[in-house]
């Protein structure tokens, strides 16, 4: 089972869900790649700790082991395990605030701060913003 984030409700459908005898998993949530924002994603992950209540622990494989059992990339991605690939999220306890990233061995954020860029960038004049329609109606960073 997988609940979209871009109306920002997946808390109430996990409540559901488990209301209903859902196995946890077998969830996982994601962002509409072509509509929705990853920082939606997030919050809408974030959100299930630090306003639902759920303990991370029980939550963290929605978005970690599960979507990479579902697309069969578990023997490389979804755990921290010798011979994996290693990627790694480290939050603040607090918060749930991107701490550090590493990502197939390199550096993507550190403090806090995005340290990795996409090579073609180096050699683009490129800047692309997109809206959608109720972009205005929801400040950045925040979920409904």
């Amino acid at each position: 089972m997988d609940f979209d984030t871009v109306e920002q409700d997946v808390a109430k459908w996990v409540r559901y869900y488990l209301k209903h005898g859902g196995p946890l998993e077998q969830l996982t949530i994601s962002s509409d790649a072509d509509s929705g924002h990853p920082m939606i994603y997030f919050e809408q992950f974030r959100s299930l700790v630090l306003r639902e209540g759920y303990a991370l622990e029980r939550v963290l494989p929605i978005v970690t082991l599960n979507p990479a059992r579902a697309v069969k990339l578990d023997k490389r991605k979804g755990t921290i395990e010798r011979g994996k690939d290693a990627d790694i999220v480290v939050l603040d306890r607090k918060n749930l605030d991107v701490r550090e990233v590493i990502a197939r061995g390199n550096r993507m954020v550190r403090d806090g701060r995005v340290t990795a860029r996409e090579k073609f960038l180096e050699k683009s004049y490129r800047t692309i913003k997109l809206a959608g329609d109720k972009a205005d109606e929801i400040e950045p960073g925040t979920s409904k």
